[in-house]
């Protein structure tokens, strides 16, 4: 009877500790996929033409330019990163989803400071202190995931992981984000983008 037990708690030792191994491989290879996403994007992305508003509304176009940069994206990652790289994390930031109703120039409150932000139709944003406060200038991607805003910085100095701010008590010209710590973001439309936008 001594000798089973012996035998059983060895086993459920051995299950505990591969378990917690595959588990610690597994948020690594997640967490080097996302970085590998930024970290390839800019030499394997596709030269952006002249961004015309027909090249705006061609989802087509740039569906094909986002599934060739994330294949490069794959190749020039490991065989852990690659099998773990989320196409569909990957689609949201290369071929992003922008909502017209998003576009122009906001003004995002917080109560340790404003900033000025410019959504555009390609994906892109920037974000400068509002007249009167102090801080870092700031750009690179957004894209909308199902009710979030996921944010990509090209500053060394920010996450290169994603960055996803659930949306709240949307209304016309307002909306506010929660951010990672759980503080709140208001974001007050300034001016509408002046792009031809159809949604």
């Amino acid at each position: 009877m001594i000798g089973n037990s012996s035998f059983l708690f060895k086993w459920v030792t051995r299950a505990l500790v591969y378990s917690a191994l595959g588990f610690v491989l597994f948020v690594f290879a997640r967490n080097r996929s996302e970085r590998a996403l930024t970290e390839h994007l800019w030499e394997c992305e596709v030269a952006t033409p002249e961004r015309s508003s027909s090249y705006l509304d061609s989802g087509d176009w740039r569906k094909q330019c986002a599934i060739r940069t994330v294949q490069c994206i794959k190749d020039r990652s490991g065989f852990f990163t690659a099998l773990f790289l989320s196409e569909t994390k990957a689609m949201s930031f290369l071929a992003p989803v922008t909502p017209c109703k998003y576009i122009g120039k906001w003004r995002s409150i917080r109560p340790d400071g404003e900033y000025d932000v410019e959504l555009a139709r390609d994906g892109h944003f920037s974000a400068e202190p509002a007249p009167g406060y102090s801080g870092r200038t700031a750009q690179g991607r957004w894209s909308v995931v199902g009710t979030s805003i996921q944010w990509v910085y090209d500053q060394p100095f920010e996450p290169r992981r994603p960055d996803t701010n659930p949306i709240v008590d949307e209304q016309g010209g307002e909306f506010v984000l929660i951010e990672e710590s759980g503080a709140r973001t208001l974001f007050r439309l300034m001016q509408r983008g002046n792009a031809h936008c159809e949604d």
